[in-house]
């Protein structure tokens, strides 16, 4: 049994760095993950010039 004084909440040291280090990982991958989604969704549909509407914008 593991003293209280080494645990993070009902994980030992050990395990919750552990837990940590896979969060981080999802977390970075995540960010990457937006990134492309981004840039795929920018590539079909870029953003328009500031100030408003364009010449193709059909409002009938």
């Amino acid at each position: 049994m593991v003293p209280s004084s080494e645990k993070v909440g009902s994980v030992s040291v050990v395990q919750y760095e552990r837990i940590l280090a896979r969060l981080r990982e999802a977390v970075e991958k995540l960010s990457k993950s937006q990134f492309i989604i981004g840039d795929g969704a920018l590539e079909v549909c870029p953003m328009q010039d500031h100030g408003g509407r364009s010449g193709s914008d059909d409002f009938l």
